[in-house]
């Protein structure tokens, strides 16, 4: 496995992308409680974030595959996934910039995923 430098750099990206969604998992339950919102209710934040997540990524994948901009497609990712965290870092107590920045980066996690099978 550590012979082989394309499944090392997959492997690398899958978990820098799944400590990203641990790390932002810690802090978001927190955040949103700080805005206002019962910890029994998040599910609907989290069900409703990702339903959209799964249906916009199509066009994305779609375009990468059909236009052959698999980097592009996959570096916008990247700092989509960036800006989500920095909104989600900056939102504070306003709880629509929570919502905002989850749905970015569900959108972006969810891109990834698909994309770095790839």
């Amino acid at each position: 496995m550590l012979a082989e430098p394309k499944l090392l750099k997959l492997n690398f990206g899958i978990m820098c992308l799944h400590i990203m969604l641990m790390s932002t998992f810690v802090a978001l339950p927190g955040q949103l409680e700080a805005a206002g919102f019962p910890a029994a209710e998040h599910w609907k934040i989290y069900l409703v974030t990702m339903l959209i997540s799964f249906v916009s990524v199509v066009p994305f994948i779609i375009y990468a595959e059909v236009k052959r901009k698999m980097k592009q497609v996959f570096v916008f990712c990247v700092a989509l996934l960036l800006v989500a965290e920095i909104v989600l870092w900056g939102a504070g107590g306003y709880f629509w910039e929570l919502v905002a920045g989850v749905q970015l980066f569900f959108l972006a996690f969810n891109l990834l995923e698909a994309l770095l099978r790839r």
